[in-house]
């Protein structure tokens, strides 16, 4: 960067309050790229005022309310629905987690609690950027903020890194939101976007251009989260087969044991079953306390396999060259684990339905002199792009 004078770049994501690994990393790692490159970073935490309000909108509103303000013990003898309390046993259980935020990510709260804009904030900034993750799908995001509608018209530079939808289609926003929805879009300076099906997606519903990008945890080293993770530990001692399972089904479970058996390696599980109620939840706070950030990047670092069915779990197996099987879960979205493992040549580390070729897919070696190479190559051309667009306002073909 020439300018004597770093530019300050706001970045919406979706909230880091959600207490998702995959969800930190990414806004930590599109921090360190900007920080990299010369900018002055920070990431949105603040919530915003829905437009409407609905009678489930109020009720969903009244259970953060409970699950963020009330003590667990307190709450466990309120009339609340075992959704609420599970919740808020998972934010109690995340608290040692959350820490990674103030520790390694600058924030700025640009909605109010009460979900108030305040323009103050925004006037502090020179850019914008949406993404990383699945700012633009329906159920995940209100859609509208992540394309800046607060700062319509203003001189803001504009643009999107490895924005996801986290389908193949938009057919959940429905004809206003989609109308709507491109509007904004082609008022962005530029449009990058994590998956091949969002770049169709993007030209089809809202005729904008679109690049396609890696995801930001890809654009560090495995030695920089070697760093970041330092002395923690995962597990004390011996090698072991990594399980990273988000949803605890009957399948996933089958294919870790197969597998485990298949190598020889003891199972360790990185996601435990939720309690089912408090007092199991009091009596056991250790076990059902989840990984630090550290610890999970651990668990990556020092595992022998890996199975997941999470996205940002096949990055660190890919990140850490750890042999790997990646799950597929329709309802999470199969497109951002195509995108990415056919990017890197790795498609047939994807299963889907069928687990009958689960240890010959295991045996079976990668190349990681070629996944490092390709990942050489995005890394690059991303540097590039988040270097020129606010450099150049957009134009950064």
């Amino acid at each position: 960067m020439q300018s004597d004078s770093p530019k300050r770049i706001l970045i919406r994501t979706l909230p880091l309050a959600n207490a998702n690994y995959g969800g930190l990393l990414q806004a930590y790692a599109l921090q360190s790229v900007l920080h990299d490159l010369g900018y002055l970073p920070s990431t949105d935490t603040g919530v915003l005022q829905y437009s409407y309000w609905t009678f489930a909108r109020i009720k969903q509103e009244i259970k953060n309310t409970l699950v963020n303000h009330t003590p667990l013990g307190v709450l466990n003898y309120l009339p609340v629905s075992k959704w609420t309390l599970r919740e808020a046993m998972r934010r109690e259980s995340s608290r040692k987690m959350m820490e990674f935020v103030d520790n390694h990510i600058s924030t700025v709260m640009l909605f109010r609690q009460s979900g108030k804009f305040v323009p103050e904030v925004l006037d502090g900034f020179d850019g914008l950027l949406a993404g990383s993750d699945q700012v633009w799908r329906r159920a995940y995001s209100d859609i509208t903020s992540y394309l800046f509608d607060f700062a319509a018209g203003s001189k803001h530079i504009k643009a999107s890194y490895a924005a996801s939808f986290g389908m193949d289609d938009i057919d959940e926003y429905g004809p206003e939101l989609k109308n709507r929805s491109a509007v904004l879009a082609k008022a962005l300076d530029a449009v990058s976007v994590r998956e091949a099906a969002g770049v169709e997606i993007c030209s089809q519903c809202w005729g904008v251009e679109a690049l396609q990008h890696v995801d930001p945890t890809l654009l560090l080293s495995r030695s920089h989260y070697d760093r970041l993770a330092g002395s923690a530990n995962f597990r004390k001692s011996g090698p072991y087969l990594l399980s990273y399972i988000l949803d605890d089904e009957s399948k996933p479970r089958e294919v870790e044991q197969r597998l485990g058996a298949a190598l020889s390696l003891p199972v360790e599980r990185l996601m435990h079953n939720s309690p089912k109620e408090y007092r199991e939840y009091r009596g056991n706070r250790g076990r059902y306390a989840r990984p630090t950030v550290y610890e999970w990047l651990a668990a990556f670092r020092d595992a022998e396999f890996v199975v997941t069915d999470s996205f940002h779990g096949t990055v660190f197996a890919i990140l850490n060259n750890k042999p790997f099987i990646s799950l597929g879960n329709q309802f999470r979205g199969i497109s951002r684990f195509d995108s990415l493992l056919s990017l890197l040549l790795l498609r047939d580390r994807l299963v889907l339905e069928d687990i009958s070729r689960i240890e010959e897919i295991a045996s079976s070696p990668i190349d990681w002199t070629q996944v490092t190479s390709i990942l050489e190559q995005e890394r690059s051309r991303s540097r590039k792009y988040l270097l020129k667009v606010f450099e150049t306002r957009g134009e950064v073909a």
